[in-house]
């Protein structure tokens, strides 16, 4: 994409209209119990508590791992669900009070369907948005690849997000361009790193912010600070402009009514002097 700017991830006194998203960077583990899991979680959101940061970013199917095979899928998801294991997590949310975004599987025993889900919540404003992707693939032991839709609300700041499953990051520009009159951050979930997005980092363009997340491939849990400027981005540069222009002008018109409202002077009569009297008091 022509004038990306890679955004540095380390951790500052942030001012007004900026995001702290704590991008966790895991290793991958399959076959975790649920509290292993809500273990895990909780690390992160005492980190974000530490970082004073607004988000959890956590990549695609979080909880299960992604590297099993379709029957393993099944047997874990419906432990998490009977386990009650994103209820549990909104639970955690609520205990430090950060909002999270995570990847987990659903499976549906009716239709016999496996689904790649993502999740955002956030339990200061109560937003609680669900994306799926298609089903599990047997032939090729891995989830089918998801479309370039994306659920799109409005977050802290008047920040438009948008947040999708392993989108076509082969394809920055194009899916940012699809986006980039209808939000202000992107995010991606996925498993694994490609050669376009060598590492999990944000990415500024001319009208929107583009995160992209993925396990890495060492064995070790890392946890990236990320900051979002919103000011950075002419929608909101705009309407900081419009607010100060606004406020001066409100300024103005109360200083205008103010002088307006003043009754004119009267001319100061000259004072006359009062005569001295006798008096019997001694001072």
């Amino acid at each position: 994409m022509a004038g990306e700017v890679e955004l540095p991830l380390v951790v500052r006194n942030t001012p007004d209209m900026t995001l702290v998203i704590s991008v966790v960077n895991p290793r991958q583990r399959i076959k975790r119990s649920p509290e292993e899991v809500l273990t895990d979680i909780a690390e992160v959101f005492s980190f974000c508590n530490a970082s004073k940061s607004d988000l959890a970013f956590f990549p695609e199917l979080y909880t299960t791992g992604y590297q099993m095979s379709r029957s393993k899928f099944v047997e874990y998801t419906v432990l998490y669900e009977k386990e009650k294991l994103n209820s549990r997590i909104a639970d955690l949310a609520n205990r430090f009070k950060v909002a999270v975004l995570y990847g987990y599987a659903e499976y549906d025993s009716q239709s016999d369907k496996v689904s790649n889900c993502a999740r955002f919540y956030d339990p200061m404003t109560r937003l609680d948005f669900v994306h799926s992707r298609d089903d599990y693939s047997s032939a090729n032991s891995i989830f089918n690849r998801g479309s370039n839709s994306a659920p799109i609300f409005t977050w802290k700041y008047g920040a438009r997000i948008a947040f999708g499953i392993c989108l076509e990051t082969s394809k920055v520009e194009e899916v940012c361009g699809k986006y980039k009159d209808r939000c202000d951050i992107l995010f991606s979930l996925s498993t694994r790193s490609n050669s376009v997005i060598p590492q999990p980092r944000f990415i500024q363009s001319q009208h929107m912010f583009f995160m992209h997340n993925y396990y890495n491939e060492h064995n070790s849990d890392k946890c990236l600070i990320a900051e979002v400027n919103l000011l950075k981005l002419p929608r909101f540069k705009a309407r900081d402009q419009q607010e100060l222009e606004d406020k001066h002008s409100a300024n103005k018109v109360s200083a205008s009514v103010k002088f307006a409202s003043k009754s004119p002077e009267k001319k100061k009569q000259p004072v006359k002097k009062a005569k001295k009297r006798k008096t019997n008091w001694n001072f």
